[in-house]
């Protein structure tokens, strides 16, 4: 064995540990394995590449493009609903008709996805009927195996056969050249399951508070599905679930709500929200906790006029960024510009056009203009800064005719979740996409206050950016979040 040969196992080897261990996610494995086989010359750029011009993996890129529309567009969780209304909890019809369902939906999606979008439906029924979910799982999953061979495009060998007979110019196979044999074995996989299979199909005998929490480990439910409950004197008691635009101000689906012991899935768009009603919900856990840091924070609107902020020494700014800037190809966000020179940067003009939401997360270009506002000294010193061109302190009038948005004042209450962080701490410019300008403390209005300042309660913080998901936050009110 030469040097060459044991350093592509090393690779190869190296790989497949990846693979089995998941340290790294599988996609980016595979891509570095390219990359590396590239770079050592075991793999040419041109050989490199070809595989993305193949139509297998072309027709896998659509299927799951085609499987998360099934899933966002609600189908599947229709024909979950429909199972249910249908065939009850009678395990015989319930476990062909899971089967058959989980089949003609990997007939055209990925199985992981039509298995995926059943689970919900299928542990719902189970705990309906007072059945043991090992008995429908299984099936389930077979269910989807078993029919993903009824079409080409139901799972990836089928695809790279197809696309291998065309490659060498034979006629290849079309949609439904698969089925008369794949539906013959999805139909003997049935039978099988309804007789041996039965049989053989794992006696777990679990309560109901610990099936749960072990199904959720199996299928890692609980990194994305988990429940938010209505709590008393919610403002959003009898809205709507489009009314509360819950689903964007929380970044997550409603799948299914729960109230006193039925279960809606899918629930319509026009479903009224009552006290107590448990929302199932996919989406990250950890980024809606976050988000429901800002319950019980109520809020008011007020404008720089009625501020009178040049009372309090605070005046506007008009800044050109220059051709030999270091501002240019880089953001407010990333230069620090804030906590350089402590001015907040309202509105950025490129063109003809000002731009006033997400302005620290802008890539600036010679000749935009930044308008901005801060304390009077802090403004006077970005006169000789070299990466500032054209510093010209202003009135605030400007600012006020640019800015059609009022401010939003936020009173921290005593037992709220952001007291005792730093501002940085909340994330607010990054969870909901607005910059804490300044703060009331004592009676005192503080201006450009520095990212490791301190929340206290009553603080009463005035902040400026994209206001519409805070505010569609705010308006939920308090909710709890369970697992």
């Amino acid at each position: 064995m030469n040097l060459e040969i044991a350093f592509l196992l090393i690779i190869i080897i190296g790989m497949v540990v990846l693979f089995l261990t998941e340290k790294l996610p599988i996609d980016l494995t595979a891509f570095l394995g390219l990359v590396i086989l590239v770079i050592t010359g075991y793999v040419s750029a041109n050989q490199a590449f070809t595989g993305f011009a193949s139509s297998a993996v072309i027709t896998m890129l659509s299927i799951f493009i085609v499987s998360g529309a099934l899933m966002n567009a609600g189908v599947a969780d229709f024909v979950a609903l429909w199972i249910h209304k249908w065939v009850g909890g009678r395990e015989v019809p319930l476990m062909i008709t899971i089967m058959l369902t989980a089949g003609i939906l990997s007939a055209f999606m990925n199985n992981i996805a039509a298995t995926a979008v059943l689970m919900p439906a299928v542990a719902s029924l189970c705990r309906r009927a007072g059945m043991k979910p090992s008995k429908i799982f299984m099936p389930l999953s077979f269910g989807a195996i078993l029919g993903g061979t009824t079409t080409l495009v139901g799972t990836p060998p089928n695809i790279l056969a197809g696309s291998m007979l065309e490659a060498r110019g034979l006629k290849p196979f079309e949609l439904f050249d698969f089925t008369a044999l794949g539906a013959v074995l999805l139909a003997l996989g049935v039978v099988y399951m309804l007789t041996i299979g039965r049989k053989l199909l794992p006696d777990q005998k679990l309560n109901e508070d610990e099936g749960g929490r072990e199904l959720a480990a199996l299928y890692k439910m609980d990194e994305s599905l988990f429940t938010i409950r209505i709590p008393a004197g919610s403002p959003i008691e009898g809205k709507s679930l489009s009314e509360t635009e819950i689903g964007n101000a929380l970044e997550i689906q409603v799948l299914a709500i729960e109230r006193k012991g039925e279960q809606m899935l899918a629930p319509p768009a026009e479903t009224k929200l009552k006290v107590g009603d448990e929302l199932l919900v996919g989406g990250n856990k950890e980024r809606l906790s976050d988000l429901l840091q800002v319950q019980g924070v109520d809020f008011d609107h007020t404008t720089v006029e009625h501020l009178n902020l040049g009372q309090h020494g605070i005046s506007g700014v008009r800044i050109v960024v220059g051709p030999s800037s270091g501002l240019i190809d880089t953001t407010l966000q990333k230069y620090g510009f804030r906590e350089k020179f402590g001015v907040s940067i309202m509105a950025i003009n490129r063109g003809r056009d000002w731009h006033t939401h997400t302005v620290g997360a802008r890539t600036l270009v010679e000749g935009d203009v930044l308008l901005g506002m801060g304390p009077n000294d802090e403004i006077a010193e970005l006169v000789d800064h070299p990466d500032l061109d054209e510093v010209e302190i202003t009135g605030l009038e400007e600012l006020s005719e640019i800015r059609d948005e009022p401010l939003l004042v936020l009173s921290l209450p005593d037992d709220s979740h952001l007291v005792g962080q730093t501002i940085e701490d909340s994330r607010m410019s990054e969870l909901v996409s607005v910059m804490i300008l300044g703060i009331r403390r004592d009676g005192k209005l503080r201006w450009s206050v520095l990212p490791d300042e301190v929340l206290r309660p009553h603080d009463q913080l005035f902040v400026s950016g994209e206001m519409s998901k805070l505010k569609s936050l705010l308006k939920i009110g308090d909710v709890e979040l369970s697992s």
